[in-house]
């Protein structure tokens, strides 16, 4: 399993190890909203696809239409149509900078908070309930229902621990200015780790052609086989070819 972190702390989010699989399982997270003129909602959504595109939450819809009586119950003003845009964690906000915040006040009518469904639904009877809180994406996931609730307690607690690890990693790369990922292998059978690690596409040796000596230019070429899945891979070959011997 491979992980990215950004270093904000928004890991967790990132977490899908989990097999969420009753209603009753809902979880919520607060966001920044914006009442948006129904006139702007485009150049809204463009704005925050650009500079706020926070993948973790693709399950949730970025605009939607204001529920009967709810602009009243938070005690917002509107004058003609608007809907409702979600802007994102409260970090994501406050991680652009002024101009980018300005840019998106501009096209809202008021901003404010509220609270959504912080996880994917992986069932049916999930997305049609937790609808209810913010309109949703679904996508069954990979494999179907089985593929989600066959594990037992002991193999999830072991997944999330895996998932922990790569994150671990993740965080390791930032320290070292690396990209943000880190990578876990686990073997299926025994579900023992056989290899970790993490980004090393900016380390050397560098990105350079055949030949050449790799000077201060080539140090910022990515190297396209360093990034945290394949130097776990390259670990995991190393192990083997170790055992072979």
């Amino acid at each position: 399993m491979s992980m990215g972190s950004d270093g904000q702390g928004r890991g967790d989010a990132l977490e899908r190890v989990d097999v969420r699989i009753k209603v009753e399982d809902l979880e919520l997270m607060e966001v920044m909203c914006g009442l948006v003129p129904a006139k702007s909602a485009s150049a809204m959504i463009a704005q925050l696809t650009a500079h706020v595109p926070i993948p973790e939450l693709k399950f949730l819809k970025r605009i939607r239409k204001p529920r009967e009586g709810e602009l009243e119950q938070l005690k917002l003003e509107a004058t003609g149509p608007h809907v409702i845009a979600m802007i994102g964690p409260s970090s994501a906000w406050q991680s652009l900078g002024q101009a980018r915040q300005s840019a998106i006040q501009a096209l809202t009518s008021s901003l404010f908070h509220a609270r959504v469904p912080a996880f994917a639904p992986n069932t049916r009877e999930q997305f049609d309930a937790w609808s209810s809180t913010w309109p949703l994406n679904f996508r069954p996931p990979a494999g179907g229902m089985k593929a989600v609730a066959d594990f037992s307690e002991l193999e999830l607690q072991a997944m999330r621990g895996f998932m922990q690890r790569a994150l671990a990693q993740a965080e390791q790369a930032l320290t070292v200015g690396a990209g943000g990922c880190g990578a876990v292998v686990v073997d299926p059978v025994t579900f023992q780790v056989v290899a970790e690690a993490f980004d090393e596409a900016n380390s050397a040796p560098y990105c350079c052609p055949p030949g050449k000596t790799a000077g201060p230019a080539d140090q910022t070429r990515r190297h396209p086989l360093h990034h945290s899945a394949m130097c776990a891979i390259h670990k995991v070959a190393a192990a083997q070819r170790k055992t072979a011997e």
